[in-house]
C-alpha cells in the first residue's frame, strides 16, 4: 500500500481498464513530486492494474533507485466512493505527451533518434534482466519527461504501461501471439528471444545506425544452434529505411504505429 495522501484534480484519459486522473499530493512532507497520475478501476475489473503493480515490484526488486528509463510507481491504494471499491495505481506524472505525439508534431533529428533509441534499449535491457517481457511496447507507451541533461536531449523517455507484460515463469497466451511461430513458447524462452533482439539492436546502435523499421515482419527466424535454449535464432533484417547518426530522420518513417508486439518479441 502507498503512504501518499492525494486528491484527484481532473481526468487525463479513459481506457478499457478504467480512468487516469491527475492528482495532487497533499502531504507536504512527502519527498515525491507535487503531482502524480492515478490509474483507477473498479476493484472487480482491476486485473490489469493488479498485474501492473506486481510487475513494478519485480522491476524494483533489489534496486536502490529503480531504472530512470522506466516510469516510477509509488504504490497502490484501495478507496471507496459511493459504495464501489476502487483500485488505484499511483504513478509518476509528466506534463508532456508520448513519443507518438512528439514525432507527429516535429521533425526528429538523427541525433535525437540515436539518443532516444539508446534510452529505450537501456530500459528494455533492465526489464529483460528482471525476466519480464513488456508485450505492448509501442510509441504511445513511451512517455516524455523533462530531461535532466538539456545538452544531450530535451526529453527523458520512459517506458510505461505494463498491464500486458509477461514474466518468464508465465505461460504465453497463444492469443497474444499473432505471428509465427504459432505454437506456445516453453517457459523461459521469452527472455531468450528478447535478449537476441536487444543484442542485435545494441550492435546496430554502437555502429551509429538507427533502425527505423523494427516490426515483427522484419525479424526472421533461423534454425537455432542451441535447441535447449530456443527453437529459433532471431535475426534483424531489412535495413532499407535505416539512418546513420549524421542523417536527419524523415518524420514520414515514423507515421505507422505498431499494432502491439508478439510476447516473445520486444520492439
Amino acid at each position: 500500500m502507498s503512504s501518499l495522501q492525494w486528491k484527484k484534480l481532473k481526468v487525463l484519459e479513459t481506457g478499457f481498464y478504467g480512468t487516469v486522473y491527475l492528482a495532487i499530493v497533499v502531504d507536504t512532507q512527502t519527498p515525491y513530486q507535487s503531482f502524480i497520475a492515478v490509474k483507477r478501476s473498479i476493484f472487480r475489473l482491476a486485473f490489469s492494474l493488479k498485474k501492473e503493480e506486481q510487475i513494478f515490484k519485480s522491476l524494483c526488486e533489489g534496486e536502490s533507485s529503480g531504472c530512470e528509463e522506466i516510469i516510477r510507481c509509488f504504490g497502490i491504494e484501495t478507496t471507496v466512493e459511493h459504495r464501489p471499491y476502487f483500485y488505484n495505481l499511483l504513478l509518476e506524472y509528466t506534463p508532456h505527451d508520448s513519443l507518438d505525439d512528439l514525432i507527429h508534431k516535429k521533425l526528429l533529428l538523427g541525433t535525437d533518434v540515436s539518443v532516444n533509441a539508446h534510452v529505450i534499449v537501456k530500459g528494455l535491457s533492465h526489464i529483460h534482466r528482471k525476466g519480464i517481457v513488456h508485450c505492448d511496447l509501442k510509441l504511445e507507451n513511451i512517455i516524455l519527461f523533462p530531461s535532466l541533461d538539456k545538452e544531450s536531449t530535451k526529453y527523458q523517455l520512459k517506458i510505461a504501461d505494463f498491464g500486458l507484460s509477461k514474466t518468464k515463469e508465465e505461460e504465453a497466451d497463444v492469443e497474444v501471439w499473432k505471428s509465427k511461430p504459432r505454437e506456445t513458447s516453453p517457459r523461459g524462452r521469452l527472455s531468450v528471444y528478447a535478449r537476441m533482439i536487444v543484442k542485435g539492436l545494441s550492435h546496430i546502435h554502437r555502429k551509429g545506425i538507427v533502425y527505423c523499421d523494427l516490426m515483427p515482419e522484419n525479424i526472421l527466424l533461423f534454425p537455432s544452434l542451441d535447441k535447449e535454449s530456443a527453437n529459433y535464432q532471431l535475426k534483424i533484417a531489412d535495413f532499407g529505411l535505416s539512418k546513420t547518426k549524421e542523417e536527419k530522420v524523415d518524420v514520414e518513417v515514423w507515421k505507422s504505429k505498431p499494432r502491439g508486439t508478439p510476447s516473445y518479441l520486444p520492439p
